[in-house]
Order: structure tokens, then sequence, then C-alpha cells
């Protein structure tokens, strides 16, 4: 019987090992935290893991250190509370959003006023969340985030609607699309209620795929890039009447665990 001699090259061997290392690691959301407490810091920090699908690159309790930083680390999303001991938040997003285009900011925090929700917004962040929150939430909420998505909490969504319905009049003139279908409606009204992607999907029974090309033809028809945007423009013009959303599909929502 012949042998077949296989000679290893154990550089060769490392080079791939090296390499599925690095593919798993970029697989992971990476997130870094500016959060004034230390506690809340400890606590999400530890959420991140790896087989969850995360990783945790870095935590600042001032703005200046996160601004110093996170440039350098540039991390999928940064999780920041309007509320730090040097400067805003929001004045934090707005310096960090031209040095790191490709990151998603997700707004953590106590704070429920409509105005400083709107600024942080406006200065360039993807999701408004509020405290507390369980760790079950706040994962899926990156995840959101990451596939395009803006998560918010729904009584600030509800909050953001309200402030548009009765501050701005609406005019015969403001372009808003009638052509919905009726399930663009019911995923708009969703979206409005603050449910990310996963959760619409499986409130209306229909894959995630499906959510996510209705999404793009919505904001293609509103003209804009984001389910913020979405909201807000919507939230212009007179309620979708071809939505029916079932109240037990939210309700179950706000029953959370692992809270902060």
């Amino acid at each position: 019987m012949a042998w077949l001699a296989f000679q290893i090259d154990p550089v060769e061997v490392i080079s791939n090992v090296t390499n599925s290392c690095e593919q798993a690691n970029n697989s992971l959301i990476t997130v870094s935290i500016v959060e004034a407490s230390a506690k809340v810091r400890e606590t999400i920090s530890g959420w991140f893991e790896p087989d969850r699908g995360f990783r945790h690159v870095g935590s600042y309790d001032r703005g200046e250190a996160a601004l110093q930083n996170l440039p350098y680390i540039k991390p999928k999303v940064i999780v920041i509370e309007i509320n730090l001991p040097d400067m805003s938040g929001t004045e934090c997003v707005r310096q960090l959003k031209p040095l790191l285009p490709g990151t998603q900011f997700v707004m953590l925090t106590y704070c429920e006023d409509i105005n400083r929700a709107l600024e942080s917004l406006t200065a360039g962040a993807n999701g408004y969340l509020l405290k507390p929150t369980s760790r079950r939430k706040l994962l899926a909420a990156l995840k959101d985030v990451c596939n395009s998505g803006s998560p918010m909490t729904s009584r600030i969504t509800r909050k953001i609607i309200q402030s548009f319905q009765t501050t701005i009049p609406v005019s015969s003139k403001t372009f808003v699309p009638r052509d919905f279908s009726p399930r663009q409606g019911q995923i708009l009204e969703y979206v409005r209620l603050g449910y990310g992607q996963e959760q619409i999907a499986r409130a209306l029974d229909i894959s995630i795929n499906t959510v996510h090309t209705h999404l793009r033809r919505l904001y293609k028809k509103l003209n804009v890039q984001s389910a913020t945007q979405a909201i807000i423009k919507s939230g212009l013009a007179s309620p979708i009447r071809s939505a029916q959303v079932a109240p037990s599909h939210h309700n179950h929502l706000l029953v959370a665990n692992n809270r902060l």
C-alpha cells in the first residue's frame, strides 16, 4: 500500500486561523459607551458579549474623552447619554458624526424632553431609547440600527408625531404620497409605535427581508433616508387609515427583563 506524505506548512495554518478569527471579529457589532454613570457603563458593557453578536470596545464618562478616542476606534455603534458632565451628548454626537460617518449613534437616556430628543436626531443620532431598558430590547435595537433601522422608544415616537401635528399646520401643498399599499400602511404605523424590523416581521407574520423591502419603498415614496425621517414627515399628514395594529402585539413588548 502506497502512503501519501502530506507536508503541513505551520505558517499557512497560523494564517488560516488568524483569518478565521478576523472574520469572526468583523461579523460582531462593536459598541462603545459614553455614559456618566459607572453603574450603567458596567451593566450594559457586560451585555455586549461575542456569543450575542457584540463586542465592547470602550467606555467613556465624558464627551471630551469620547471625542479624543472614538475616531480611532471606529465602533459600529455608539450608545450615548444626553446628560454628560462636560458637554451634552447631543453636542458630542454633532462633533463625532463627521468623523465617523459609518457609525450609528443611539441615545440612551432618562430625558423625555421632546425638544432635546429632536435636537439629538437633528445632530445625527439614529435612535433614541429611554432608560430603564432591558438587555433584550437594547441588543435588538442595536441590531436594528445596524440594519438601517431607527429604534425609538414608543413614548418618544408618539411625542414627536404629536409635536408636528400640534405645532405645524397641515398644508395642502405638503407632498405626502397617497399610493401606500395596505401593508405599507401597517408597517409605517408599527414604525410610528417604535417597533424594530424584527418585531414588525413577527407581528405581521412576514420575513424581515419583506419588511426591509417595504421600508425601502416607503423611504423612496416619502423621499427620506431613515425611519426617523419617515416618522417625522408622515407626522405632517393625516394618519394612515389602512393600518390595523393589534394591541396585543404592542403590549407584550412592554415586558422587560434584566433591566438597568
